[in-house]
């Protein structure tokens, strides 16, 4: 049996981007109002665990405090999607009939996104609405050994073990994969 931890890493993330991938390209068939959709009850679900998710940061991390945390968590999963309802991102942006200019959004698929330790959960919060509003998918990997906010990428297994909780939001390939997140379904 292999034990070579860094194979084993490199193989664990390998695993989790091709899930993610074949899970973009399901996401790549959604339209605006289903990406919509799915920004909506993921900010939703950040915010019910915002305060909970910000305990754990600084319980694992040793830096902030709770109440900052919290309010950075707020400010990515409620004043950022306020701030994007309505954006059109995908698709035909807009067209300029004179100069013969039509703008289109095109996802590039699935974005690594690094988490510091500082601020691992408003981090993964924001980076995951960003980039899926795009039509991307999005994998969140720790910068340190701990990651309360992880997205659809933890760290190696031999991280804290409370960075495989739950994290603020359903992981974006997961739940996409697994259809529950359907804009019927909200």
């Amino acid at each position: 049996m292999l034990q070579d931890q860094d194979l084993l890493s490199i193989q664990e993330v390998r695993t989790k981007v091709e899930s993610a991938y074949a899970a973009w390209q399901k996401y790549l068939t959604y339209s605006q109002e289903k990406i919509d959709a799915i920004i909506e009850h993921m900010a939703a679900a950040a915010r019910a665990n915002s305060q909970r998710v910000a305990a754990l940061a600084v319980e694992e991390t040793g830096y902030g405090n709770a109440p900052d945390k919290h309010v950075k968590n707020l400010l990515a999963c409620d004043v950022l999607p306020r701030k994007m309802r309505g954006m059109k991102t995908v698709g035909v942006l807009r067209e300029l009939a004179e100069e013969k200019i039509v703008e289109i959004g095109v996802p590039v698929g699935v974005v690594a996104a690094i988490l510091p330790t500082t601020n691992p959960t408003s981090t993964a919060i924001y980076k995951t609405l960003i980039s899926l509003k795009a039509g991307n998918d999005e994998m969140s990997y720790a910068s340190g050994d701990i990651s309360p906010g992880c997205s659809a990428v933890s760290p190696p297994s031999s991280a804290h073990p409370a960075c495989r909780q739950p994290s603020a939001m359903p992981a974006p390939s997961a739940a996409i994969r697994s259809g529950t997140m359907r804009p019927t379904a909200m």
